[in-house]
């Protein structure tokens, strides 16, 4: 009888066949299925299948991207579950190291939630994000996620582009750091800081304001923001 191994093998293989590419329908419960076999694979696994993992759902990630038809939003939202498994799975020693493809899928996903049209994408990327540099495993040690520096400067170049805290870029930006910013290093928090004051608009405001709370319950240490 296959084993779960062979099941997510075999649909890592799908994924890849240009004939499932080319039948949305095959690929969205293709994608379903991939989301709850990778719950059932061991850590241990994933890790050691991490390459090949990532090689077949990030390029898809990608593809469905850039096609902001209605019709993938399921698949694509599927696949960023999946995609926050395979990095979930992940130790921080490999965060640690230099960027690979982990780290470029992660911003990939910020990327998601941030700039995809379709809501049911933004709140999934959104919330593998949020696990990501929250995970308490891994930022026990600085306080932060490794890789939440990359993803500061990612979310920084954000807000630049929106000075005046206007239009959705901005919004969604606050959205994502909503219970986050308390582990986020850097800049990032100083620049956000400036954004309500400039144009006050409601969406951004109050999302920002929604951020807040956290940072006042669990202060962060001071070698995340350091003073003077």
């Amino acid at each position: 009888m296959p084993s779960s191994m062979d099941h997510y093998s075999a649909l890592l293989d799908l994924l890849q066949d240009e004939r499932t590419q080319s039948r949305p329908e095959k690929l969205a419960a293709i994608a379903y299925l991939l989301h709850l076999c990778v719950k059932k694979i061991s850590k241990t696994t994933l890790m050691e299948m991490h390459a090949e993992s990532v090689a077949a759902v990030s390029p898809l990630i990608q593809m469905l991207a850039s096609n902001d038809a209605s019709s993938s939003t399921t698949t694509l939202k599927f696949l960023v579950l999946t995609a926050g498994n395979l990095l979930s799975a992940l130790g921080r020693e490999a965060w640690e190291g230099e960027g690979g493809q982990h780290e470029e899928l992660l911003i990939q996903l910020v990327g998601l939630a941030v700039d995809d049209p379709r809501l049911a994408v933004r709140a999934a990327a959104r919330k593998v994000v949020r696990a990501q540099l929250t995970d308490s495993l891994k930022c026990a040690e600085l306080g932060w996620h490794p890789a939440s520096v990359v993803v500061a400067d990612y979310l920084h170049a954000k807000c630049s582009l929106h000075p005046s805290g206007s239009g959705d870029g901005a919004t969604r930006v606050f959205c994502l750091l909503e219970g986050i910013l308390y582990r986020v290093p850097g800049e990032l928090p100083i620049n956000c800081l400036q954004v309500p004051t400039i144009t006050p608009y409601i969406n951004g405001l109050h999302n920002y304001r929604r951020a807040l709370p956290p940072t006042d319950e669990r202060p962060p240490r001071l070698l995340l923001h350091p003073q003077g």
